[in-house]
This record gives C-alpha cells, sequence and structure tokens, in this order.
C-alpha cells in the first residue's frame, strides 16, 4: 500500500463519519447518547487509524490522524474528544508495542471490531501533576493485582470498552493498568455539570477492588516509563488542540459570507485558524521516541498559544456575527462554550507555570 493510499484511507474513513452524520445538526448529534455516538465511530475506521497494519490498523500518520479529529469536531465536538482519549492512549502502546504485553490483543480488538479505549488519568484537580495518581495497586503474594480508587472526569467511562488506568503500589511503584468494561468492582457516579459535550460521557469511574490481569500492567521498572507517559502527554495535547481548533472552524462557517468577504475579518479569522492547524500539524512530524523529551514543554506552550488563540478568534467572529444572528444561533454558542473548555484540560496553564517556576520536570 502506498503512502497516497494510506491517506487517502484516513481521508475517507473521517469523511465517512460525516456521511453518516449527514441530515442531523450539531446540536441533534450532540444529544445523542454517549452509546450512540460511540457507535457512530465504530463503524468506520477511525478507531484504528493509527494502529500499524500488522495489527489490522490503517497506519496513517499522526497529523493525518490530527486532522480527521478536526473534521469530526466541526459536526460533532463530543465524538472527536472520545477520539482524542482513544488516540493519545493507542498512539503511545503503538509506538512502543514491545513494553505493552498486551499491545497484540488490544490492537487487534481495535482494528477489527472498532473498540474504544478510554484514558484514565486525571482526577479533577488541574494544577496538580497530571502523573499522579491515587489509585492504589495491592499485588498479593500469589501475584494478583487489584486496584481500587477513582478518575474523574473520564471520557466515555460507561462507553468505552477498555480503560487505561494509572496506578501506584503501597511501595511507591507507579503503573498503567488496562481494565475491560465489565470487569467487577467497576463503578460510575454522575459528575459532569452543565449541557455542553453530554455526550462525551465524561463523569468518575471507581475501581472496587478490581482484578486485573498481570499481563495487562505495565510497571515503571526503568525510565523508560516516564517516556511512555510523556509519549501520551504529548499526543493528548496535540489531538486536543485539534479538536477545538475543528469546533472554533466550524463556528468560523457561521459568519456570513459578506462577513467574510471583509480582509480585516477574514484574516485573523481564517489566518488564526490556519496557523493554529498546521503548528500542530507541523510538530506532529516530530513525534517520535528520541524528540518526546523537549516536545513535553514545546507541545504544552504550543497548547497554550493555540487556547489563547482561539478565543481571540471566537471573539471576532462574536463582534461580527450581527446581533439578531448572535441572539438567534444557538449552535453558535455551544460551539463557543465547548472551544472554552479547552483551557481546563490537564496540564492547566496555571499548572503548567507553576511547574516551571519550581523548575520541576513534568
Amino acid at each position: 500500500m502506498s503512502i497516497q493510499e494510506v491517506l487517502q484511507s484516513g481521508v475517507d474513513q473521517a469523511n465517512y463519519f460525516l456521511e453518516l452524520t449527514e441530515g442531523r445538526s450539531l446540536l441533534e448529534l450532540e444529544q445523542l447518547s454517549p452509546h450512540e455516538v460511540k457507535g457512530l465511530l465504530s463503524k468506520t475506521k477511525l478507531p484504528a487509524l493509527i494502529i500499524p497494519r500488522a495489527y489490522g490498523g490503517l497506519q496513517l500518520p499522526l497529523k493525518e490522524a490530527l486532522d480527521a479529529v478536526g473534521l469530526v469536531a466541526g459536526v460533532c465536538p463530543s465524538a472527536a474528544l472520545m477520539l482524542c482519549m482513544h488516540y493519545h492512549v493507542v498512539s503511545t502502546i503503538a509506538m512502543y508495542p514491545a513494553a505493552f504485553p498486551f499491545s497484540e490483543t488490544l490492537l487487534n480488538d481495535i482494528s477489527l471490531n472498532g473498540k474504544l479505549v478510554a484514558s484514565a488519568f486525571a482526577e479533577s484537580s488541574g494544577n496538580q501533576d497530571i502523573f499522579h495518581t491515587s489509585v492504589a495497586a495491592n499485588v498479593s503474594d500469589e501475584g494478583i493485582i487489584k486496584i481500587s480508587g477513582s478518575k474523574k472526569p473520564c471520557t466515555m467511562s460507561h462507553v468505552a470498552d477498555y480503560y487505561a488506568v494509572s496506578i501506584i503500589t503501597a511501595e511507591g511503584v507507579p503503573g498503567i493498568a488496562i481494565l475491560s468494561n465489565g470487569d467487577v468492582g467497576l463503578k460510575r457516579k454522575t459528575f459532569w455539570p452543565g449541557d455542553i459535550l453530554l455526550a462525551t460521557d465524561s463523569h468518575e469511574i471507581i475501581f472496587e477492588d478490581v482484578t486485573v490481569k498481570s499481563d495487562w500492567v505495565v510497571w515503571a521498572e526503568n525510565e523508560s516509563f516516564e517516556l511512555y507517559l510523556n509519549t501520551g502527554l504529548v499526543s493528548f495535547n496535540l489531538f486536543i488542540c485539534a479538536a477545538y481548533t475543528g469546533a472554533c472552524q466550524a463556528l468560523s462557517e457561521r459568519l456570513s459570507p459578506g462577513a467574510m468577504a471583509s480582509p480585516a475579518i477574514f484574516i485573523p479569522i481564517k489566518g488564526g485558524l490556519a496557523q493554529c492547524r498546521y503548528s500542530v500539524l507541523g510538530i506532529a512530524e516530530s513525534v517520535m521516541p528520541d524528540n518526546i523529551g523537549w516536545l513535553v514543554p514545546e507541545v504544552l506552550a504550543l497548547r497554550y498559544q493555540i487556547q489563547r488563540a482561539l478565543k481571540e478568534i471566537k471573539i471576532c467572529i462574536f463582534e461580527n456575527f450581527g446581533a439578531q444572528r448572535y441572539l438567534a444561533d444557538t449552535e453558535a454558542h455551544y460551539l463557543a462554550k465547548a472551544v472554552d473548555l479547552l483551557a481546563f484540560h490537564p496540564v492547566t496553564r496555571f499548572g503548567f507555570e507553576q511547574q516551571m517556576s519550581k523548575g520541576c520536570e513534568l
């Protein structure tokens, strides 16, 4: 398969998602249940875009998957955010398959059956190290691993097929465990407030003595573990930037053609969106093991610049919307509020600045 064929197959999958949603408005899609949104994604090959062909995937370059997320975000932001959480876990496992004993089973299941992986790392403490975890892992003398604790918010808390969970032993050894939906001891508690992005299914997931298979855990046995975590952090921030840029792009398309015909409006909006998009795609070319160390601070700094840029673009859009359209366009307001939520994903800018000022590594 040529690189052109690979890229085209990825574009086709994004377009297929758009075809599946054709005829339904953004708000109609956002009001679907999480199961319905996941079902739409699973009908496509989107879950397998960046999985190597050896595991049944399309082996799409990271930048093309980022573009696919941006396209999806323009019609259903909740679906795009599901993909963000899925991709940042999958991209890490796909980059270091030998380090994850479960990689072949997991990646094949995703590729063949459209499965989705949730990222259970956050603990609703934006200024805390994202790699901090309070989920306790107890390893018995017989080697049985049980975990207890909770994570919130966890996108796809009810509907994911798998959950990647950060854990720590009583001796302070961190690790990553993969759980399956339906494992005994998995519970959920309502967490997400408001009416934005409800379809992401972002609630608290609780682990009550959940048994984890020993070959579905990776422990921090050497410095490579930090590399895996940082690879996921880099991918996560690139994907959320792509998603929120796609949502802001959709917001810009609600301006009247007459307004966009003015260079004074067109340049800051379209120029700003292009800058956000291509800066993410450009740095994605450098995502490889040897570069992760310097990529972490640069990608985070880029993410905060994109946050600010999208807010400025949003203001420019609404300044030129016209009063009647501003008051009447509920989808525009939904997109605008969704764009604002980029600032609350970990690592927050304040948390990053605090760690930088203390000379701490992320």
